[in-house]
């Protein structure tokens, strides 16, 4: 297993601006949230310590991997140590470099599950990540805004600067306390996770899940209690519960709309469609995210700031942390990795705890002019 090094817990020190002498700032517009905007701390690759490269030698190529040590070297990295993953050490040695110092950068060349685990190990340090995102989801890449392609994602966040986003951390019964960059949850999507195909993953992607999930549609409903920040306990039934860092899923599906990696919280979705009509009007409202344009979220006036759409098939809240309780044990996920099953998760915010690297602030849209530098447009907040 990759353990963290021994770290302090983030502090504003990590979020410092630029110094005397430091190169430009990418100009990008953060959008509004209850922190503010996302501050940028912009470096040199000269003098900046050595890059560590975490390879997924599934995920990534001898081609590309022989991109991407071009394009660090194009921007000035030519100390670069690279290390691959295994079962046993999904994150390679980078615990070990990191312990050793002089670590200047952290390239993961991976999907959204190598991006966790090197998350789990330099979130708090200061030490910046980079994502060449080639698995099968890249989830948090498609929520950052980075373009699909792995080599051109590499290449934009070289030329921007280092923002501080948030991470989850879970832990439950049966399950260690780690760190996730995009969701875990239990239920529906975790026994989904769980059967699909490793060839189909590997030949058809997405695909995969979704021929899984539709063998659980049928899955019976699980009893549950949840706690917000200490309250009262919320009693339901739902197929499916999902705490998030991030909100879309993919082809732009927006499971959690209000969801953002900078807004020092988490958000949490109920799902429980009930017969043939709850599971249309649940599909229809998640399909109306993707072709609907953004709009201001309304306020909450349910228990806990409960929100409920879609004939009740979707519940929607939000906290700082996350306590939830299961009458049996069900399936559990973390960041697309099935962690066992288990009758307890308690999931907490790290607010700014991971500096990564990016051509432009999260939640901004860059412009595509072709012209490095242009102004980016910030998103509106999006609704329920």
């Amino acid at each position: 297993m990759c353990s963290s090094p021994a770290a302090a817990p983030p502090t504003a020190g990590h979020r410092r601006g630029p110094g005397p002498g430091r190169r430009r700032e990418p100009r990008a517009a953060a959008p509004p949230g209850p922190r503010g905007p996302p501050r940028c701390t912009c470096r040199t690759a000269v003098g900046g310590g050595r890059v560590v490269v975490v390879r997924h030698p599934r995920g990534c190529p001898d081609r590309l991997a022989d991109e991407v040590r071009d394009r660090l070297r194009r921007h000035g990295f030519t100390a670069q140590r690279w290390t691959s993953t295994t079962v046993d050490r999904p994150c390679g040695s980078l615990a070990e470099e990191c312990a050793a110092g002089g670590v200047g950068l952290v390239v993961v060349c991976g999907g959204d599950g190598t991006v966790r685990v090197c998350a789990d190990v330099v979130a708090g340090t200061g030490i910046p990540l980079a994502l060449v995102p080639c698995g099968t989801g890249n989830l948090l890449a498609r929520n950052l805004g980075l373009p699909s392609d792995p080599a051109t994602a590499l290449d934009e966040a070289l030329a921007g600067g280092d923002f501080s986003i948030d991470v989850g951390r879970v832990q439950g019964d049966g399950l260690p306390p780690t760190r996730f960059t995009v969701m875990a949850g239990a239920g529906f999507d975790a026994a989904m996770v769980r059967d699909a195909s490793e060839v189909l993953k590997a030949h058809r992607g997405w695909a995969a899940y979704a021929l899984s999930a539709v063998r659980h549609l049928r899955d019976p409903r699980m009893r549950l209690s949840v706690r917000l920040d200490g309250g009262r306990r919320i009693r339901r039934r739902a197929r499916m519960v999902v705490v998030g860092n991030v909100g879309a899923l993919q082809a732009g599906l927006e499971l959690l709309p209000r969801a953002r990696p900078d807004s020092g919280r988490l958000e949490v979705v109920l799902f429980d469609p009930r017969g043939a009509v709850g599971w249309l009007a649940a599909a229809a409202h998640l399909a109306s995210r993707v072709v609907r344009r953004p709009g201001a979220a309304p306020a909450a006036g349910g228990p806990g700031g409960a929100v409920s759409v879609a004939a009740g098939s979707l519940e929607y809240f939000g906290a700082t942390r996350i306590e939830v309780r299961f009458a049996r044990a069900q399936d559990r996920e973390v960041d697309g990795d099935t962690v066992g099953r288990g009758a307890r998760l308690t999931v907490e915010t790290e607010p700014g705890a991971l500096r990564i690297r990016l051509p432009h602030a999260p939640g901004a849209v860059p412009a595509r002019s072709g012209a490095p530098g242009g102004t980016s447009h910030t998103a509106p907040t999006a609704h329920v």
